[in-house]
């Protein structure tokens, strides 16, 4: 997350997340509400795969 002149962005250059935790092909300015809920949303889908390559 960082922010920007109007709100937060989520994820990077060619790699950002919307509002919803889906992928954006831009930044998406939010609130930090909402980009912390997007956050969260993408780092619980980045465990998922983890965890489907290396089980515990």
């Amino acid at each position: 997350m960082k922010r920007s002149p109007r709100g937060w962005q989520v994820g990077d250059t060619g790699d950002w997340i919307g509002p919803g935790g889906e992928p954006a092909t831009d930044p998406v300015d939010m609130d930090l509400d909402t980009a912390v809920a997007a956050a969260t949303i993408e780092a619980e889908r980045l465990a998922l795969a983890v965890r489907a390559v290396h089980p515990q």
